[in-house]
């Protein structure tokens, strides 16, 4: 389809014909049919469209939410490689390092350069996904995931070991921006907060099962090679997921003209005609104006929501997380925790990411409950007492023998405020809070914004706490925390409960407001109305 054909304006136009199930979409170039379910697909030679899907043939209406599950689980695994390959490299390093005699510098880049793929990869993953689809951008994801692990366990030397990471960070940038909005527009409104929440919890479960990859390989001779090698297996079985049982996101297939497919899949996942009309009806809608572009972040009724998503996921990384998670064997280590061995800091460190897990499983119970904002803020109390509690742990006027337990009791409870709040809220509402025509491209920024936060604070992680101590270095982030808590106390609305349309009215609110106090408003308003 040529630029002028595109479905820029997407609206239905009945057809004098006995075919009543005949419908079109108009673009500048005029009317056009819409794609029909069985059309061949634009992209390679494996069909994607829609109606690949195995189970997208299942009409029981019993099986609708077993359907969506699975759509989710097989999408989620996405988030698991995104934990994996972030956190397996807290454990491979201390024998990497050794291998091949690296420095701090050397080391930090080699944790680095996976992040600068994924902000790479993040800041062109929303074009990728508007172009050729969810569905379709996950898939690329998968591919990127197999070559550089095939690259990090074969790797011969240190170059090899950046390029690998750069590959696989390629991969994590852009299925860290694509599953979520992927997952958000095909759940229910009652549940989108936890099925975006799941991804969170494979990503936290990921990491988990790398810490304990990391130690179950420790004694073998060149262990390290099957710790970053192995992500290329779940990665395979995503791509044979997406490729046969997953659908493309309704809201994609419905702003490219495909209505019918659109429609289609709606009625599949929805437990009600009503509801699946009622939303084709908020997609309709939202669709009136022209789709959009880099050019469009900054247009008056999109900044306050860009900038909600894009400063949550910059205080995402700036309270210190990956630092936990990418050299928490290192931290427990320097604090002296068990016997000092390489073996005993990564089974300590196995603690930290099932905390870490468990954290976001009861966040997924909460999150459309409490809501995002306050759980948000009742999280960010005890994160920032496990940071102030971690750097006393390394302060050199503690007791003897303190130093340690403290670190690791610090640690677990800095990661249980972090899993239920910071982890996946940020992720839940970048998800949601965006127009469709601009969803991915704006997903896409706020995503770049955490991959370069997470490559400055990864990168300046060991040599500032040099600088300042590792206490220092720790009590920083807890200050951030203290900022995060004022700008969701004044500046973020609560989404729990709307349609993804309903959350852009909210935001046009606070564009009329133009004051500080914009959420706080925002939320008083909805109170008296509801009285």
């Amino acid at each position: 389809m040529s630029d002028d054909e595109k479905p820029l304006n997407p609206r239905l136009i009945k057809r004098d014909s006995d075919n009543e199930d005949e419908e079109f979409y108009v673009t500048q170039s005029g009317s056009h049919k819409v794609t029909s379910p069985n059309s061949p697909s634009p992209v390679g030679s494996v069909d994607f469209s829609a109606e690949t899907s195995i189970l997208s043939n299942v009409e029981n209406p019993e099986f609708q939410r077993f359907f969506m599950y699975m759509v989710t689980a097989f999408t989620a695994i996405g988030g698991f490689l995104f934990g994996y390959d972030t956190g397996v490299i807290s454990g491979a390093m201390l024998y990497v390092k050794k291998e091949y005699e690296l420095g701090d510098s050397q080391q930090e880049l080699v944790v680095s350069m996976a992040l600068v793929g994924a902000a790479v990869g993040a800041l062109f993953a929303g074009v990728l996904a508007d172009k050729f689809g969810r569905r379709v951008a996950i898939c690329m994801a998968c591919v990127l995931f197999i070559v550089g692990s095939t690259v990090l366990g074969a790797a011969m030397g240190y170059p090899y070991l950046l390029a690998g990471r750069v590959i696989v960070g390629l991969g994590i940038g852009v299925a860290s921006n694509t599953v979520p909005v992927y997952v958000a527009e095909v759940a229910p409104t009652e549940s989108r907060g936890a099925l975006v929440t799941v991804n969170v919890l494979f990503i936290t479960g990921g990491q988990a099962v790398s810490y304990l990859v990391d130690a179950a390989f420790a004694h073998v001779p060149h262990g390290w090679r099957y710790m970053l090698g192995l992500a290329g297996i779940p990665a395979l079985l995503q791509l044979v997921g997406m490729i046969f049982f997953v659908t493309e996101s309704p809201r994609w297939l419905y702003a490219r003209g495909r209505v019918s497919e659109a429609r289609d899949i709606l009625r599949r996942i929805r437990k009600h005609v009503a509801e699946t009309e009622k939303e084709v009806d908020e997609i309709k809608n939202s669709l009136r104006e022209e789709s959009g572009g880099w050019r469009d972040l900054l247009a008056p009724e999109i900044r306050p929501a860009l900038l909600v998503g894009m400063a949550l996921q910059a205080f995402q990384q700036f309270v210190g997380i990956n630092t936990a998670m990418y050299y928490s064997a290192t931290i427990l280590q320097s604090a002296g925790i068990g016997d000092g061995s390489d073996e005993d800091a990564i089974w300590y460190s196995c603690g930290v990411a099932v905390m870490n897990a468990v954290g976001t499983i009861v966040s997924l119970f909460l999150i459309d409950r409490v809501g995002r904002r306050p759980l948000l803020l009742s999280t960010l109390i005890p994160t920032a007492a496990g940071l102030v509690a971690l750097g006393f742990s390394f302060w050199t006027g503690l007791p003897s023998g303190w130093q340690g337990p403290l670190a690791l009791a610090s640690l677990l409870l800095y990661i249980a405020g972090f899993s239920v709040g910071m982890g996946p809220v940020p992720w839940a509402v970048n998800s949601e809070i965006y127009p469709l025509r601009v969803r991915a491209i704006c997903a896409s920024a706020a995503t770049t914004v955490n991959w370069v936060t997470n490559l400055i604070v990864s990168i300046t992680f060991l040599s500032y706490g040099n600088a300042v101590t590792k206490a220092g270095a720790f009590w920083t982030y807890a200050c951030v925390c203290g900022v995060c808590f004022a700008f969701v106390f004044f500046l973020m609305p609560e989404t729990k409960g709307k349609s993804m349309e309903e959350i852009q009215s909210l935001f046009k609110k606070q564009t009329s407001y133009g004051s500080v106090d914009t959420a706080y408003r925002v939320q008083t308003d909805e109170k008296v109305e509801s009285e």
